[in-house]
């Protein structure tokens, strides 16, 4: 419904114009458009689809259905120039997929038209059949088209019976739910057609088979891109928008030349490479290198801190038994850093491992080893040395699990500890378990516990075989990074307070991606990647540095060809942050968060009858095993007024609730639909209360001050059809008591939520994306148009002297008239556009009914609308525009 208009008519008026004055100044240039775009009738939308396939939201390609092949799109490149085509998309397997390698399967082939130019009919992949792209030619009329295999680089086979050519596949791997980014470059240069000039369209096809997974509904397409490198200034622009950590990984600039002889490593994963990257003992005649990071010290210098061990030991001997803490200097934060020998010789032997190296809120430089040590720190006044023994860390449990602190095996040393100072002075431990811990007291601790692992209650993370993480503060948020070593997958957590409410920001690396590659385009894909740690300078993400072997780890067992270094890998750290914010500011602006109107929990035996409304705590705990009397057992109830929600697309719900204390760690808590929503919070008791009903998900509790966080979408957007109130139940599987808060926690961060995620409009994401005010009257850069004028024609709010342009009007031949406005082009663009003519302003009868209309593509972001009228001979016309928001 249409209730808030939000622009006034502006009246475009075009009086006393003669039609004959502008005759077939349109039609000829919109006849050279039709070649294109009639001969060929999807290219206006972009897509020529077929089978299961629709437009995503947000642009690109989505599967709906089954039997997902059957998508091609057509482009003309008449005026490209060059002998190279270059070609990218990413996408997606759907939510539900579960093929742990699903296949997208894609081709790509030239058309050049010979003859008469095909029809619609046989365009392209009329087929659609599996690995058998079908393009047309016509046997009967001659030969119409020649078709080029840009992939394979060769003319296809042709079908003398049927005119179809078989053109060869790719296919892109996808572990689920992983966004997949290619780019190729590929020559075109075949018999006589030498360069892209010589083609006239291009024609590139997608598909998924259904045998692979049945469960691809939902998977994408999107960010496809295509083109003469020469038309981008000789370098290929990013193919993708960048969605998580790994895409601003950059290319590492050799620091001298890449070599593959006379060194150590397997050439499928090592060779050739650039061994004066990081840290390495390119003969191996002396040390494997591990652990790593990064210190820059006041005249300039680099300072590698890390663990060596002989070569002489295997690996997994080295670095239990002789692994020693060293340092290593460099000129280049890209190295070579140069060994310059152990650190703390005289303290044991030397010996350290897990090995860190940090500035301190004195100035004097710290490095912490811990895994072989029990949890150690040394300190200097030089980054040079000598390094002291400055004690042990101090933790204290502070009501968590030990565990959480210390490595749970013998001797229970502390494991993976990883110290950054942060910038409100306090010191800050996240070690191997990637539990919390703060010290008020200096470096040394103690240090208490203060939250849990900091993905233990973000579901879809691995909750087992979790390492190496490391911790760093830039763009005023603090970040994690940990290893699933197992898959040598890294995952991105990000939190505004550095203990709380962490966020999966997506993949920061995983095996197999080509992060470690050179400018050249040769890639180094290590057997062996662990020991993320970041580096910061200038207050920004700089570097990551990573811990290599170019085997498994059991197969370098010394005095081999095998080893191990530290590679230092370049990241845009600023654009990472720049586009993180703007993603965190559109998640701010997508959330809207609800608190219950009534929450209570019930206790039997004999208190059946009592009442716990008032609380300012929720407690869950079921000892019925010891009382069957359901004495010790407690169940919580929530109840949700949703007609407060707007009236919105909603992508995801999920109910929240913080633990405030527990005498236990492990038992399983589950969420219920509640189905009668009739008690009160100031009533509700064991005897009265409502039954449950649908389980809607379980989750072991979270430590303390953690959240229980289940997704209840599917139910809230049911209940939002009903009658609008949710009602939910938690209750526990064990006897440990566990306390939440309740909607009277005294801290609003901590009280029950349901948190959900809706669909931002076009224009919503515009006000987020240019930091505006969103008023409708607001005027950003005082050019005289408002915000909302500049979004919906295609200016620029923050600058002057980009406006919008204005609505034209032009005249053709058989009296036609045609009106042209630029729009937003968005699923959901926030606005409407209502536009009608009249030809008598005195009997003010406004007509929008047009005898044709037309997109015309302008950007990504904003189409040409063309409004055509025939046969109007009076001499005057008068076109009116409005905008209002649905």
């Amino acid at each position: 419904m249409r209730n808030v208009i939000r622009w006034k008519w502006a009246l475009v008026v075009w009086g006393m114009l003669t039609l004959s004055s502008h005759a077939n100044l349109l039609i000829d240039s919109h006849t050279d458009n039709n070649e294109n775009h009639f001969l060929y009738s999807m290219v206006d939308s972009g897509w020529q689809s077929k089978a299961h396939w629709q437009e995503a939201p947000g642009g690109g390609l989505q599967v709906v259905g089954a039997d997902n092949w059957g998508v091609a799109q057509v482009v003309s490149v008449s005026t490209n120039i060059g002998s190279e085509l270059v070609f990218g998309f990413d996408w997606t397997p759907g939510p539900a997929a579960t093929n742990a390698s699903l296949a997208l399967t894609y081709e790509l082939v030239g058309i050049k038209v010979t003859n008469t130019a095909p029809d619609g009919a046989d365009i392209i992949f009329p087929g659609m059949n599996w690995f058998n792209t079908k393009v047309e030619t016509d046997i009967a009329s001659g030969e119409r088209t020649v078709v080029v295999d840009f992939l394979a680089g060769n003319f296809p086979v042709v079908s003398a019976s049927t005119g179809e050519a078989s053109v060869s596949a790719r296919q892109a791997i996808s572990s689920s739910g992983e966004t997949v980014s290619v780019l190729i470059t590929n020559s075109v240069a075949v018999g006589s057609y030498t360069d892209l000039s010589d083609y006239d369209y291009i024609g590139i096809r997608f598909g998924i088979d259904s045998n692979d997974d049945p469960t691809v509904v939902g998977a994408t397409i999107k960010n496809i891109r295509w083109g003469d490198p020469e038309s981008w200034g000789g370098e290929v622009p990013p193919v993708t928008a960048r969605q998580s950590l790994m895409d601003y990984f950059l290319p590492m600039e050799p620091q001298g030349p890449l070599v593959s002889s006379g060194i150590w490593g397997s050439a499928a994963t090592a060779l050739p490479r650039d061994i004066n990257n990081g840290l390495e003992d390119s003969d191996m005649s002396d040390w494997c290198y591990w652990d790593g990071s990064i210190v820059k010290s006041d005249d300039g210098r680099y300072h590698m801190f890390a663990s060596r061990w002989s070569q002489t030991n295997s690996h997994s001997s080295g670095w239990k038994i002789n692994s020693k803490g060293m340092h290593a200097v460099s000129d280049n934060v890209n190295g070579p850093y140069v060994d310059q020998g152990m650190t703390w010789p005289n303290w044991q032997e030397g010996i350290g491992h897990n090995v860190i190296g940090l500035r301190m809120h004195d100035g004097r430089y710290a490095m912490v080893s811990s895994e072989i040590t029990p949890g150690d720190v040394f300190v200097s006044d030089s980054p040079d040395g000598p390094f002291e023994h400055l004690g042990q860390i101090e933790w204290d449990a502070n009501g968590f699990k030990p565990g959480l602190a210390r490595y749970n095996k013998a001797p229970n040393h502390m494991s993976n500890v990883m110290i950054m100072l942060r910038p409100d002075g306090r010191y800050q431990i996240v070690a191997r378990s990637c539990a919390i811990l703060i010290s008020d007291d200096g470096i040394l601790g103690p240090y208490k516990i203060v939250a849990g692992r900091a993905y233990g209650d973000i579901p879809g993370l691995p909750q087992e075989n979790m390492e190496d993480p490391t911790v760093w503060y830039s763009g005023g948020l603090y970040h994690i990074v940990v290893n699933h070593w197992p898959t040598d997958t890294s995952y991105h957590l990000t939190s505004e307070d550095g203990i709380h409410d962490w966020v999966n920001r997506g993949i920061a690396y995983q095996h197999g991606k080509g992060i470690f590659r050179y400018p050249d385009g040769t890639v180094n894909e290590w057997e062996t990647v662990q020991r993320p740690t970041a580096y910061v300078e200038d207050g920004h993400l700089s570097h990551f540095n990573f811990s290599v072997i170019d085997v498994q780890k059991g197969a370098d067992v010394g005095n081999d060809n095998h080893g191990s270094k530290i590679i230092v890998v370049p990241v845009d750290g600023e654009a990472f942050e720049r586009d993180l914010a703007l993603k965190i500011k559109t998640e701010a602006a997508s959330t809207v968060s609800i608190n219950p109107v009534a929450d209570s929990y019930v206790r039997g035996g004999e208190y059946a009858t009592d009442n716990y409304g008032t609380s300012n705590r929720l407690v869950c705990a079921n000892n019925d095993r010891w009382r069957p009397d359901h004495r010790d057992t407690r169940i919580t109830y929530l109840k949700f007024d949703l007609s407060s929600l707007p009236e919105r697309s909603f992508t995801n719900a999920l109910f929240r609730m913080r633990v405030a204390g527990s005498s236990g760690y492990s038992d399983l808590h589950t969420v219920y639909f509640v189905e009668d929503d009739n008690w009160e919070e100031a009533t509700v008791t064991w005897d009265t209360r409502s039954a449950t009903n649908e389980v809607l998900g379980s989750m072991v509790y979270p430590p303390q001050r953690s959240r229980l966080q289940v997704d209840v979408t599917d139910r809230l957007l049911q209940e939002l059809q009903g009658d609008k109130v949710l009602t939910l139940a938690v209750a526990s599987d064990a006897g440990d008591r566990v306390e939440y808060y309740s909607r009277e926690a005294t801290d609003p961060k901590d009280r029950p939520e349901l948190a959900l995620r809706m669909e931002l409009t076009g224009w919503e994401h515009y006000v987020v994306d240019y930091g505006l005010s969103g008023s409708v009257t607001a005027d950003f850069d005082a050019d005289g148009q408002t915000d909302v004028e500049e979004y919906a024609f295609g200016g620029d709010p923050t600058n002057s002297t980009v406006q919008a342009p204005a609505p034209r009007l032009t005249f053709g031949t058989n009296d036609s008239i045609s009106f042209y406005t630029r729009q937003v082009n968005a699923a959901n663009p926030g606005i409407m556009y209502v536009v009608e003519w009249a030809d008598n302003l005195i009997s003010n009868d406004w007509n929008d009914t047009w005898n044709y209309s037309a997109n015309i593509p302008v950007t990504t972001d904003y189409n040409d609308i063309e409004r055509q009228i025939y046969g109007k001979t009076n001499r005057h016309l008068f076109v009116r525009l409005k905008t209002v928001q649905p």
